[in-house]
């Protein structure tokens, strides 16, 4: 499935939910109107998570920039989906960021979509892009390594000093999310406040994927060649 496909299905179901006299949705019609095949599983699960936030985006009143460029020391730039409540400009609210290499424009969309909505009637989301992954520049060069958490530090404080935030800063994430999420809050920016950290560890060696008190896990196979189709 397509960008361009996406970005039609996302523009005609907001279009659709926004005019007061479409009080019902086909969401297989729609699907189809949009060129997309409703018959195939990933394309009804896209359109599904859509109908859900543009609905919740309708009912709540928050914006989404779809690709914010956030600035690092060095020049290089990490690509963002920011949504920001409305009014936040003027009043100021909390953050909440992740930071992962899976690319937010189709490896999370589905989730993303669903995830977001649910709080940024009261809170901004941020869901940026790695270094080297996704639309961000740069190149990647390791998990965790000091060039991702020292970019996660710059994004915190480039959050912080946005007009729509009131400088409070939380991370959350399942696995590689929670992970990164943690060993930034052991660096404590000023900004951070608090982190939700699922599905990691601060012990490495005894439990994670890669290995287990030392030994190779089979799993690092499978999670390796996931990465491939993922960044």
């Amino acid at each position: 499935m397509s960008d361009p496909e996406n970005s039609v299905f996302k523009i005609w179901i907001y279009a659709r939910l926004r005019n007061k006299s479409s009080t019902k949705i086909d969401l297989k019609s729609d699907c189809y109107a949009t060129g997309l095949d409703f018959r195939n599983q990933t394309n009804s699960k896209f359109c599904r998570s859509v109908k859900l936030a543009a609905r919740v985006a309708v009912e709540m009143n928050y914006s989404i920039s779809e690709t914010t460029w956030i600035p690092m020391p060095d020049g290089t730039r990490l690509a963002a989906r920011i949504w920001i409540p409305d009014g936040a400009k003027t009043a100021g609210v909390g953050t909440v960021l992740e930071a992962l290499p899976y690319r937010r424009r189709d490896a999370t969309t589905i989730r993303d979509n669903v995830t977001y909505p649910q709080f940024a009637d009261k809170f901004a989301g941020v869901r940026v892009d790695l270094r080297g992954s996704g639309d961000s520049d740069g190149i990647y060069d390791d998990e965790y390594s000091e060039q991702e958490l020292s970019d996660i530090e710059a994004t915190i404080a480039w959050i912080a000093s946005q007009p729509w935030s009131n400088g409070k800063v939380g991370m959350m994430g399942i696995s590689w999310g929670g992970f990164n999420g943690l060993q930034v809050a052991a660096r404590a920016p000023e900004a951070l406040k608090a982190v939700i950290s699922i599905a990691s560890t601060v012990d490495r060696f005894e439990d994670d994927i890669h290995y287990k008190g030392g030994a190779m896990l089979s799993a690092q196979l499978y999670w390796a060649t996931q990465m491939l189709g993922r960044i």
